[in-house]
């Protein structure tokens, strides 16, 4: 499992000591409450107060709905929540305000992902991608969207990619492991299922454990009848 899931906007306070009113725009003292609210709310959030920390960030959006910290907030919350529909809504409003911001792109992947929509998060990780090319987490979950839509051939190139960039994450030579399996490469897997069993501070799962055992044992049976086939004396 990746460590980094989400990503949270958090202004400074720098930020927010030089606020523009623009045009249209919430005023100045409007912009520097929800900037507040938005920190309160990202405390909240990360004691695990998630239905509060949603009120709060809907107080700040009430304030200043151009803020796209927010809007983007809002929805991590709400995902975590299992309030799907409206976190993928919050998280599209985000992008309109912001439609570059990579992690953006990427934390609605991640709620299109939970939709179960790899289409569709498959293009919001190829966006983060192309707005940072050395995301690693980006590329990692490309490559498990594009697994699960039977594109192994492209999952195989991105999960590469995020290797190159850090060849001791555990979790993305399990990904890997499992693509090549799905292939049917089976000696190859095992070689990346045993770099995770080597990892320092890994806990092995039962599942990861199995595939282990069974790749053993099927790579065992192959090695034993190509040498029963080869010891045949010829005719």
């Amino acid at each position: 499992m990746s460590a980094k899931l989400v990503r949270i906007s958090q202004a400074s306070s720098l930020v927010a000591a030089a606020i523009v009113t623009l045009p249209g725009a919430a005023s100045a003292q409007e912009q520097l409450s929800a900037h507040d609210l938005n920190l309160k709310a990202v405390q909240l959030q990360q004691a695990g107060k998630l239905a509060e920390a949603a009120d709060t960030y809907r107080k700040a959006i009430q304030l200043n709905p151009k803020g796209a910290a927010y809007h983007n907030n809002l929805a991590l919350v709400l995902k975590d929540l299992n309030q799907m529909a409206e976190a993928e809504q919050e998280e599209r409003t985000a992008l309109k305000l912001r439609p570059k911001r990579g992690d953006y792109h990427y934390n609605l992947g991640i709620i299109l992902q939970r939709e179960n929509k790899p289409d569709a998060a498959e293009k919001e990780f190829r966006q983060a991608c192309d707005i940072d090319a050395m995301d690693t987490e980006s590329h990692y979950r490309l490559a498990q969207t594009l697994q699960q839509e039977s594109k192994f051939p492209e999952a195989e190139q991105e999960i590469k990619l995020a290797l190159m960039l850090k060849p001791d994450q555990a979790s993305y030579h399990q990904l890997f492991g499992d693509i090549l399996m799905l292939e049917k490469r089976e000696e190859e897997a095992l070689n990346e299922y045993q770099k995770v069993l080597s990892t320092p501070g890994v806990t092995v799962s039962g599942d990861l454990q199995n595939k282990v055992d069974y790749l053993r044992q099927v790579l065992h049976r192959d090695r034993s009848r190509s040498g029963t086939a080869s010891s045949q004396p010829s005719q």
